[in-house]
C-alpha cells in the first residue's frame, strides 16, 4: 500500500475540535490479495479534520476512546513505569484529568472501549507473553476497577454484547470473556494484523493496526471490510495506535510526545456483507 498522502489543508470552525485544520486526504487503496470478495476493494477514507498538537506531552499512545463531548486516551511512560489514561474536552482540547493506572510492573495501558458506564482498560507488562490486569474506570472520575487477571500480555480491550474481548501482543490471539473474567472461548486472528485498537460495534470489532482500518464479522470471524489509510503530519501511519469511533466518523491517535494529535474522518461503517447476515 502506498502511504502518499496529499493534503489542502485550511482553518475551520468544528464542533468537535474548535478551530481546527481540514485536509482532503487521498491514499492507494491496500492489497485485496487473498481477502474475501467482501472486501476485495479497500475504500479510503474521507475529508479528514485534524487537530491541534495536544499541547502537553502524551508520552506513547496506545488507545483513543471518543463519545459526545470527550476524548480518552491511553499511554505509556516507560522511563517512569507510567500507564496514563488522559481526559480531553471534545471542543478545546482541555485537558480535563489524568489517572495513573500502573500496577506494579504492569505498566503498559493498551487499546480501549466503552460499554455505556465504564472505560476497559488492559495494563499489562511491557513485554509478550507476560501478565495483565483488566480494568474497568469511571469516566467522570477515572477511578479504576481491577475485574480481573489475565496469564498473557493484554494489547486491547474490545465491548461486544456480553463479552469482554481482550487482544494480546501482535493480536495473534483473540480471548473471549464474561465481564467477571470466565474464559468462554480463545481465537486465533482472522488476519494476521498486529493490531492496536479494537472496538464493538453491532456484531463487528472495528480495528486497528499494519495500516489497515479492518471489520471483522465476530459470529462467522472473518474480514468483512478494509479502509485504507494514510500518514499523520509527522509521517506516522494513521493505523499506528488510537482508534475512536463515533456514528460515522472515525478518530485516530498515531504520534506520541509533543506532536500527538487527533485526526477525523468521514466513513460509512456498514459492512458490505452486511445484508448477507
Amino acid at each position: 500500500m502506498s502511504d502518499k498522502v496529499v493534503m489542502h489543508r485550511r482553518c475551520v470552525a468544528v464542533v468537535a475540535f474548535g478551530m481546527v485544520c481540514s485536509a482532503a486526504v487521498g491514499a492507494t487503496p491496500a492489497s485485496a490479495d487473498g481477502l474475501p470478495k467482501a472486501v476485495a476493494e479497500a475504500q479510503s477514507l474521507s475529508r479528514g479534520w485534524i487537530s491541534p498538537v495536544l499541547g502537553f506531552d502524551a508520552f506513547h499512545v496506545q488507545g483513543l476512546l471518543v463519545t459526545k463531548s470527550r476524548f480518552y486516551f491511553t499511554s505509556v511512560n516507560a522511563k517512569k513505569g507510567e500507564a496514563w489514561l488522559f481526559k480531553l474536552d471534545r471542543r478545546g482540547l482541555k485537558l480535563l484529568g489524568r489517572r495513573d493506572l500502573a500496577i506494579g510492573q504492569d505498566i503498559h495501558p493498551g487499546g480501549i472501549d466503552f460499554d455505556g458506564q465504564a472505560i476497559w482498560v488492559p495494563v499489562a507488562a511491557y513485554r509478550k507473553r507476560s501478565h495483565a490486569y483488566i480494568l474497568s474506570v469511571d469516566p467522570e472520575t477515572l477511578e479504576p476497577r481491577r475485574r480481573f487477571e489475565v496469564d498473557d500480555h493484554i494489547g486491547a480491550i474490545a465491548r461486544h454484547g456480553e463479552f469482554v474481548i481482550g487482544v494480546n501482543w501482535d493480536a495473534e490471539d483473540f480471548y473471549f470473556w464474561t465481564v467477571d473474567g470466565k474464559l468462554v472461548a480463545k481465537k486465533k486472528s482472522p488476519t494476521g494484523v498486529a493490531y492496536q485498537d479494537c472496538k464493538g460495534v453491532d456484531g463487528y470489532l472495528a480495528c486497528l493496526g499494519g495500516g489497515k482500518l479492518d471489520w471483522i464479522d465476530v459470529k462467522r470471524w472473518r474480514l468483512v471490510k478494509r479502509f485504507a489509510v494514510a500518514r499523520s503530519l509527522a509521517g506516522s501511519p494513521l493505523s499506528r495506535e488510537g482508534l475512536g469511533l463515533l456514528g460515522s466518523a472515525v478518530f485516530f491517535l498515531p504520534d506520541d510526545g509533543p506532536n500527538a494529535r487527533i485526526y477525523a474522518y468521514r466513513f460509512s461503517p456498514k459492512p458490505a456483507d452486511a445484508e448477507d447476515r
